[in-house]
């Protein structure tokens, strides 16, 4: 899980350094916190890239930020739109 306020953190370097000395090649990473203002998704995707020495292939992306959004998933060619979330007011 990569933080898309923080970026690559240094627990998952460590990880990674594990997989590979386990020759463990399996990895599946998925961005977090979208709905905070955070890195550009492109740019972390490129920061995920250089930093961990791996070549990504992007799955699914995110298609708006807020109430109204939804996720386009590129190996099935589809879009799945998420319901409004209803917000109670705080007191």
């Amino acid at each position: 899980m990569i933080d898309s306020v923080k970026g690559v953190e240094e627990q998952t370097l460590r990880l990674m350094d594990v997989c590979r000395m386990r020759k463990y090649s399996g990895n599946e990473f998925s961005i977090n916190k979208m709905d905070l203002q955070g890195k550009d998704p492109f740019d972390l995707l490129d920061e995920l890239e250089q930093k961990l020495k791996i070549r990504l292939i992007r799955l699914h992306g995110q298609l708006d930020k807020g109430i109204h959004s939804g996720v386009y998933n590129i190996y099935r060619q589809n879009i799945r739109l998420l319901k409004e979330v209803k917000r109670k007011p705080m007191n």
